[in-house]
C-alpha cells in the first residue's frame, strides 16, 4: 500500500511497540497502589510527565493522559468554561477547528450558558490575529485554535494570538495534534495556556491523548472526588500505552529536522506538479502551509470517488479529517475561498511522513493524471 494518510493516523514505530510490550510486562501495577509495583508504575508515569512538560515548555504537573485528543479537547474546554465565572464564558473559535472542538463548544453553551463567537474566514480560507482581536469581548474567557488545520494543512496564527492574549485573563487553548513533533511547538513560542496532542499521530499507540494545562489555571474536573492524575481524569492509567507514546514522541522529535527537510521536498514536488495541471488545484498558503498536509481539489469529480479510484491502485488518500469521515458537508475553508457546495466536495487530502518516498509520490501523481484523463471529459 502506498500510504498518504499520515494526518489521519500513523503506524506504530518498532521502538514504540517494544516499549509497549516491555512496559506491559514490567509496570503492571496500578499507579495508585501503595506497594512497590504500583510505585514503580507511578514513577514511570511521572517520568513521562516530566518529558512532555520539558518538550512543551511547561510544568510536568500540567500533563494529563487521556484516551484520545478528542477527549483531551473536550476535558479542557468544558473544564475551563465550568471554572469561569458567568461573566467570562464567551468562547472564540473558527470554522477550521477539529470536530471535537465544535462538539465541546456546543456542550459548553448547552450546559454552562456560554456564548460562542465563530470567526469568519477571509478569501484565502483562513483568518488573522486581528480578526480575533476584533472579536474579543468583555466577557470572552476562552480562545481556541488549531496550530495546523487537519483538513487543509493551513497554519493558524497561533504565535500572534498567543502574544495578543499573553497578559490578559483570556485562556488560550491550542490543538497541536497535527504539529507536535513535526513543526516547532512549545509554550515559549506560542504562549498557550493549554494544548492537546495525540500519540497515534506521531507513531505511537492509538488510545493515548495528552492534555497539558498550566497548573495555575482554574479548572473544574468532569467528576468530583477524582484521585487519579491530580484530580483531572478518573480511571486506571494506561501505563504501557503512555510509555509507548512517550517513546514515540521522543523518537519522532529527534528526527524532526531531517523529516521536515524530506517532507518539504515532497511538498515542493507536488507544488511544481500542480503548476502543470488543469484538472487539479493545490490549496497552498505558502508560508502558512504545513508541508505535511496537502489539500488538492479536482475540477471534475468528488473527492471520495477519486479516493476510491486510487484505492484500486493500492494508494491511500483521504477526503479530509478522519473524524468527519462519512459526512457530506463541504469544506468551510473552500466555501470561504469562493467554491460552491459541489466544488468544495471535490477535495482529497494527501499527507506525508518520513516514510513517504519520492517514488511513491511519483506513482500517486501519475495515477491522478490518469484519473483526470479517464474521467474529466466524461463527467463534465
Amino acid at each position: 500500500m502506498h500510504y498518504f494518510d499520515y494526518a489521519a493516523t500513523t503506524p506504530m514505530s518498532e521502538k514504540a511497540l517494544q516499549a509497549y510490550v516491555e512496559a506491559a510486562r514490567t509496570y503492571y501495577g496500578n499507579t495508585q497502589g501503595l506497594y512497590d509495583v504500583g510505585t514503580d508504575a507511578s514513577n514511570a508515569i511521572q517520568q513521562c510527565c516530566s518529558l512532555f512538560g520539558e518538550w512543551l515548555g511547561g510544568e510536568p504537573s500540567g500533563v494529563t493522559f487521556t484516551s484520545t485528543a478528542t477527549e483531551a479537547n473536550i476535558l479542557a474546554i468544558i473544564g475551563i468554561i465550568a471554572a469561569k465565572p458567568s461573566y467570562q464564558r464567551n468562547i472564540i473559535y473558527s470554522p477550521l477547528e477539529h470536530p471535537s472542538i465544535h462538539m465541546a463548544v456546543e456542550r459548553a453553551v448547552r450546559l454552562y450558558g456560554a456564548s460562542a463567537t465563530e470567526l469568519k474566514l477571509n478569501e484565502e480560507g483562513i483568518y488573522t490575529a486581528s480578526d480575533v482581536e476584533q472579536a474579543l469581548r468583555d466577557d470572552t474567557g476562552l480562545v481556541i485554535c488549531s496550530h495546523v488545520v487537519s483538513e487543509l494543512g493551513f497554519i493558524e496564527p497561533v504565535r500572534e494570538i498567543g502574544q495578543l492574549l499573553k497578559h490578559t485573563p483570556v485562556h488560550f487553548h491550542v490543538d497541536a495534534v497535527q504539529s507536535f513533533a513535526r513543526l516547532p511547538f512549545s509554550r515559549d513560542l506560542y504562549s498557550f495556556d493549554s494544548c492537546t496532542l495525540s500519540a497515534h499521530k506521531f507513531y505511537g499507540p492509538k488510545g493515548v491523548g495528552i492534555l497539558w494545562m498550566d497548573p495555575a489555571v482554574r479548572y473544574t474536573p468532569p467528576f468530583k472526588n477524582i484521585t487519579h492524575q491530580n484530580g483531572r481524569r478518573p480511571g486506571t492509567v494506561d501505563v504501557p500505552g503512555i510509555l509507548s507514546a512517550t517513546t514515540a514522541a521522543n523518537e519522532t522529535r529527534l528526527r524532526q529536522e531531517d523529516t521536515m527537510d524530506h517532507v518539504s521536498s515532497l511538498y515542493m514536488k507536488l507544488r511544481e506538479w500542480n503548476v502543470t495541471q488543469v484538472a487539479y488545484e493545490l490549496m497552498d498558503l505558502h508560508e502558512r502551509q504545513s508541508p505535511f498536509i496537502a489539500a488538492v481539489t479536482s475540477s471534475f469529480m468528488e473527492g471520495q470517488h477519486i479516493m476510491l479510484e486510487l484505492n484500486k491502485k493500492n494508494i491511500a488518500v483521504s477526503t479530509g479529517t478522519a473524524c468527519k469521515a462519512g459526512e457530506q458537508d463541504p469544506s468551510k475553508a473552500l466555501m470561504a475561498r469562493g467554491y460552491g457546495s459541489l466544488a468544495a466536495r471535490r477535495l482529497i487530502r494527501v499527507s506525508f511522513s518520513h516514510l513517504t518516498t519520492h517514488e511513491e509520490l511519483d506513482i500517486l501523481l501519475h495515477e491522478l493524471e490518469r484519473i483526470s484523463e479517464d474521467y474529466a471529459g466524461k463527467i463534465n
